[in-house]
């Protein structure tokens, strides 16, 4: 399915073709944010190989950028192989030395084109040259044009527009609908993960296979 045929497909389940409960613009951003979730999926149960990204810091440099594609971080570790601490939490410590912890500032964010801004920040600024490597899960490039496709399996196409309906009836409070969807939805991913044998999908350390969350 090419982005125009998701718009209408999911126009048709929603009932909604000409767009009046939900605008064309809302409809084509749940579809991003769908495709974002799904891929981000395939990485997460093994069925892709997660990327790295390997930098150094410089002296007195809090702040780093992030690869163009960059969507969710995993693990960071240092040139030993040791894991630093990702944490949730800003630092704005003016203190040097080697770094013990970092965090992601910044967002992803999807509005009928991907915008990247997400930086990474080390605490303490780091004081010399320190090597990292950064496991993370890259973000699709935005479906923008009526003949895009989605870079995943076309097996999951319609599963991406029927998460994008879920997205859709929860924002406009349909909650008795909601329940149908979902199950639609487990049943598919059930379904292409049969579909994959276990010598297609890579070996993660960190994730289990198991069913998303809806």
């Amino acid at each position: 399915m090419n982005f125009l045929e998701m718009i209408t497909y999911l126009g048709d389940r929603l009932d909604d073709s000409d767009h009046t409960t939900w605008s064309l613009a809302h409809k084509k951003n749940l579809l991003n944010l769908a495709l974002l979730r799904v891929v981000s999926r395939l990485y997460e149960q093994g069925v892709w190989s997660v990327p790295s990204y390997a930098f150094s810091t410089v002296a007195n440099t809090a702040e780093y950028d992030l690869p163009a594609d960059f969507y969710l971080a995993r693990f960071l570790l240092d040139a030993d192989d040791y894991e630093i601490p990702l944490t949730d939490v800003f630092s704005a410590t003016t203190e040097t030395g080697e770094p013990t912890e970092a965090c992601i500032v910044g967002a992803y964010s999807v509005s009928g084109t991907t915008t990247n801004y997400a930086k990474i920040r080390f605490n303490p600024v780091p004081d010399g040259v320190y090597n990292y490597t950064l496991w993370y899960n890259p973000a699709p490039p935005a479906m923008t044009e009526d003949t895009d496709i989605p870079p995943v399996p076309e097996v999951l196409h319609e599963l991406i527009a029927l998460e994008a309906g879920v997205a859709a009836l929860k924002n406009k409070g349909f909650f008795e609908l909601i329940s149908s969807w979902v199950d639609d939805c487990q049943e598919r991913w059930e379904f292409f993960m049969e579909s994959v044998s276990s010598r297609q999908r890579g070996q993660s350390l960190l994730f289990k296979n198991v069913l998303p969350e809806y």
